[in-house]
């Protein structure tokens, strides 16, 4: 599997990146879809200032075994660095080989692997009913005394 992991950038932003980049992250490491995964892994700070969507640092880790790809880290920076250099105005790229030997799979034989457009559940409810349904019966702003 190939893993991006996102420091220093916004959720809706890794979520974004993952939509536009899996497929040529597949294609150049050789590798499916289901098999780029990309990770939003929280901030990064200098200095005590939050670097949010200013600096970004990014893992890229790599089974072992793609290696022997020829310019695979080159064309991989290629491809992240046009998608980012939109997002995010500077950032480091760490490519990380990864021992196959020490990973695991934990997968469902009863669910897909990942959710997606067509098997993702969502639920069409305005706010006015969900605001209804989550305080029925409660009332929660009565702050008069009973005395």
């Amino acid at each position: 599997m190939v893993v991006i992991k996102n420091y220093g950038l916004e959720e809706e932003i890794v979520s974004e990146l993952s939509s536009v980049l899996s497929s040529d992250i597949a294609s150049l490491c050789e590798c499916g879809e289901n098999d780029v995964v990309f990770i939003s892994s929280g901030n990064v700070y200098h200095k005590g200032f939050d670097q949010m969507d200013y600096f970004a640092y990014v893992e890229v880790l790599i089974p072992g075994r793609l290696k022997k790809v020829g310019n695979l880290e080159v064309n991989l920076l290629a491809v992240l660095k046009k998608q980012y250099l939109d997002r995010v105005i500077n950032g480091q790229f760490v490519f990380i080989y990864t021992d196959e030997n020490s990973s695991r799979d934990l997968r469902s034989g009863d669910y897909p692997l990942f959710l997606n457009e067509d098997n993702a559940i969502t639920l069409d409810m305005d706010e006015d009913e969900h605001e209804h349904e989550h305080h029925a019966g409660v009332d929660i702003f009565d702050m008069d005394d009973e005395d």
